[in-house]
């Protein structure tokens, strides 16, 4: 019988995130290269750019369709951050009520 790990859940929920994180920077990319004709690096650049809200400039100047592309990608930026920081919470709040015992998770209050 397989004993799961008292963080199995965390890295678990950690590893989507990174997974979700992959994927918009990789959307932001291909939509760069798609919508406004731009090289991989600059896709790359102008989207990491956006999602970090550094605020440099555009890479090159943009059309109506690359500013509306950069309006999906900054909604998608932003519920990736409320989800990072609501996962933030949770884990901050699952770490604080438990405790490890002997390799098992127990909650607080429940030990003998």
């Amino acid at each position: 019988m397989r004993r799961d790990l008292p963080y199995e859940g965390i890295l678990r929920r950690l590893r989507v995130m990174a997974l979700l994180a992959l994927i918009v920077v990789v959307y932001g990319t291909v939509g760069y290269v798609a919508v406004q004709g731009w090289s991989v690096v600059d896709g790359l650049y102008m989207t990491l750019i956006t999602l970090t809200t550094v605020g440099f400039t555009e890479v090159h100047p943009m059309d109506d369709a690359g500013r509306i592309f950069t309006m999906s990608l900054l909604v998608m930026g932003v519920g990736l951050i409320a989800v990072s920081l609501s996962l933030a919470a949770q884990l901050i709040q699952e770490g604080g009520s438990a405790t490890v015992v002997g390799g098992d998770a127990c909650p607080r209050g429940s030990r003998s």
